[in-house]
């Protein structure tokens, strides 16, 4: 059949299915990657954190400095721990510039568990 007109009948070629396809795999790659992302951000808990501290090595003591001061402000709620933590950061910021791996004093160790016992007994 032949149209007659002035111009003729042109071929429109339709992209509205390839937009489609095109905004559905970026909506599922965001939605996939958001996903990720929570999974991997999501707070772990105070029992999580405890443990984590809890389970140090007293031979290194640069280890444990830098550990208590990434993950304690996790742990503490009141204002008194607190300030506890801030003293024991303080007392522990000398052993995070040491090059070699050394022991912990004893009397620290001992504050050092005081101290985590004392949050999983008021938190936990």
């Amino acid at each position: 059949m032949q149209l007659h007109d002035i111009f003729p009948a042109i071929e429109v070629v339709e992209y509205s299915m390839y937009w489609l396809l095109l905004y559905l795999m970026m909506g599922v790659l965001i939605l996939v990657l958001l996903w990720k992302y929570v999974k991997h951000h999501k707070q772990k808990g105070l029992p999580y954190y405890l443990n984590l501290l809890e389970g140090f090595d007293v031979t290194h003591a640069k280890y444990i400095a830098y550990r208590l001061e990434h993950y304690g402000k996790y742990i503490i709620k009141t204002e008194t721990q607190t300030q506890n933590f801030q003293k024991l950061i303080k007392k522990l910021s000398p052993y995070k510039y040491v090059q070699d791996d050394i022991t912990l004093p004893l009397a620290l160790q001992k504050e050092l568990t005081h101290f985590l016992e004392t949050i999983r007994r008021e938190n936990v």
